[in-house]
């Protein structure tokens, strides 16, 4: 690989992986490294480096001015107590399930649940819920109408997991980095707490539990609603039930609900605006996000193909959470939309990033085919097929994956077509055949 075919942000990954392989999570992000008087009560991710700590139970609960010590230390805690004005979803992943009541005074056939799911005990009078799901950071939350209580004991959470019960608090256990700064809506990074998530190897220091929900979250509203977030051990389908006395969230894997699963990722996003034009008025980030999202307008048209996405939305998101997620969805591929940059405005073209260590050939098939679909809509240069293995989102995923090059921001011609919203969709649409293609074997 030529250094004229390399971004920047790419080259940064690329010698992450080389020289610091101690730390998966690459620092690439500067951050204010004071700690936030105010936990923010489910804030989007806000760095791209991580935050971790090991997540310690502890009696008290979390509360809005509470230090970032003591949120790692109580992020297990059954309780966080916030203001619902101080929420703040990310719109990125979280899709609401909508639904219905059902005739409570029916019973509740049990044999709909699956061999993983989770009881709540109903608070009386309790009306409508409905069921979200942000998945790129294993969260399902459950939003109860009418609740009208500030809390719930973890004693009213039951957790189903192939013949195993859980009650009570979760088993404490060292959550992901980025899952640590979810939680506590937190962008300070710390290199030492940071160190105690991964060992001198570079591996991540895990205790296992059988249990499906590793933390918990609640969020008591001034209108009588109440919700709660389970942060569940990998990523689930969820399906909500309920009765007189109780809620059930069933908790599927992806691939027992859909056949062919993709991840979709826009690089970059937040305070990671990635290359910049040269007048600094075009960012890689924002240009990425808008192929994504064009790309999502077609994949929303067909019903064969369920995909997930990183981000939808300008929000930070960690390196390692895009990889994660697409293992624990046991995706067929991983598709990382990003736009180039140089240091000089000669450099123009597209090209395309595989893993040349993807026995199946899979990854080197679909980044053939989907640079030449680019490449023939956009009548842009096309400069070739490049080994990637090294690259992040590439090394860190089992499945085939690619990332895409699109143009080069720093060039005239380029740039042109990456301001042209009639060409970012015809590249999207490109980009959207090619996988089509490739998840059906065509």
């Amino acid at each position: 690989m030529t250094a004229s075919s390399v971004s920047l942000m790419t080259g940064a990954l690329f010698f992450t992986v080389l020289f610091s392989s101690f730390k998966p999570e690459p620092l690439t992000i500067l951050a204010n490294a004071e700690t936030p008087d105010k936990v923010v009560s489910q804030g989007t991710i806000e760095s791209e480096m991580p935050v971790s700590g090991e997540a310690a139970g502890s009696a008290s609960a979390i509360t809005e001015n509470a230090s970032l010590p003591a949120v790692i230390e109580n992020i297990n805690k059954d309780v966080i107590m916030a203001d619902q004005d101080s929420e703040k979803r990310n719109p990125v992943t979280e899709a609401a399930v909508n639904v219905e009541i059902n005739n409570t005074e029916s019973a509740f056939d049990p044999s709909v649940l699956s061999e993983v799911y989770l009881k709540i005990k109903r608070p009386e009078g309790a009306g409508m819920a409905v069921v979200t799901d942000d998945y790129l950071y294993r969260t399902v939350s459950i939003d109860i109408d009418n609740a009208n209580v500030k809390t719930i004991s973890s004693n009213d959470i039951t957790r189903y997991y192939n013949g195993h019960e859980y009650t009570g608090d979760p088993e404490q256990i060292l959550l992901e980095p980025y899952i640590q700064a979810y939680l506590s809506g937190n962008d300070v990074i710390n290199d030492d707490i940071q160190d105690e998530y991964y060992d001198a190897s570079g591996e991540q220091k895990k205790k296992k539990t059988k249990d499906p929900l590793l933390a918990t979250r609640i969020i008591a509203g001034e209108d009588g609603r109440l919700k709660v977030s389970f942060v569940l051990n990998t990523v689930y389908v969820p399906t909500l039930y309920e009765d007189n006395d109780s809620y059930y969230i069933s908790l599927k894997r992806p691939k027992e609900v859909y056949d062919k699963i993709v991840v979709i990722d826009a690089g970059h996003g937040g305070k990671d605006p990635g290359s910049f034009s040269f007048d600094g008025k075009t960012s890689e980030k924002s240009v990425n996000l808008k192929i994504v999202n064009y790309m999502k307008d077609f994949f929303d048209k067909q019903d064969t193909v369920k995909v997930y996405y990183t981000r939808t939305t300008d929000t930070t998101t960690y390196l390692k959470s895009r990889t994660d997620l697409a293992n624990k969805v046991d995706a067929d591929y991983l598709i990382s939309v990003h736009n180039n940059a140089y240091f000089t405005n000669e450099v123009y073209g597209s090209e395309i990033l595989y893993d040349e260590k993807d026995k199946s050939g899979k990854s080197k098939a679909l980044a053939a085919d989907m640079l030449q679909g680019v490449t023939d809509v956009l009548k842009s240069r096309y400069r070739g097929l490049n080994e990637g293995s090294k690259i992040y989102v590439i090394h860190h995923t089992r499945m085939p994956s690619v990332l895409m090059e699109v143009g080069y921001l720093t060039n005239d011609k380029d740039l042109a077509l990456l301001k042209n919203e009639n060409k970012l969709k015809d590249c999207a649409e490109a980009m959207y055949n090619a996988i089509m293609r490739a998840v059906n074997g065509n």
